[in-house]
């Protein structure tokens, strides 16, 4: 099953890994990330950042302090409960990996007297460096962000993939 969600993707392993291992590889690195979101481990969230990590949000590049920093301020007012990584495709190439990938926090925010559910749906394009056999992120582009606030929309960037009605009209309706 692994394998054929890998053909279809278009993960293209690295020479000598098998497409499982890849797309393992790379699942296993987003895990750590969203584990360590929900636990407010912070410090080791940013150990899964490059040093010199930069992330394009809304056409501004920001650093790896700039992120970690507003996770930090998040947590304050807020709280991920669940985390969920979904690869869309992966490209490996000298080390380098190429994933995009569709990515879903929820979670709670906070103003002291209120508490709301948040969920934000984004896509993203990550790029992550194979270092001594672990992967690194080193870039990060939104292609598209959903910010929902008690399941009203509240913020948009970009523009996320239309989704196909699930099921098509049968007839068409007389003049």
């Amino acid at each position: 099953m692994v394998a054929a969600v890998a053909l279809a993707s278009g993960i293209a392993p690295a020479s000598g890994e098998s497409q499982d291992a890849l797309l393992a590889r790379v699942q296993a690195a987003y895990n750590v990330q969203c584990n360590d979101l929900i636990a407010n481990d912070f410090t080791s969230f940013e150990k899964t950042l490059s040093p010199n990590f930069s992330a394009s949000v809304n056409g501004q590049t920001v650093t790896r302090n700039y992120i970690v920093t507003q996770l930090r301020g998040f947590a304050a007012q807020g709280r991920v409960t669940k985390c969920t990584t979904t690869i869309a495709s992966v490209q490996e190439s000298s080390n380098v990996v190429i994933a995009v990938v569709n990515q879903q926090l929820d979670g709670t925010l906070s103003d002291g007297t209120h508490t709301a559910p948040v969920e934000i749906d984004a896509g993203k394009r990550d790029m992550w460096s194979d270092v001594a056999g672990a992967l690194e992120q080193t870039t990060s582009v939104s292609l598209w962000t959903l910010t929902y606030v008690n399941g009203e929309l509240k913020g948009q960037s970009g523009t996320p993939p239309s989704t196909p009605p699930l099921s098509l009209p049968t007839s068409s309706p007389e003049p």
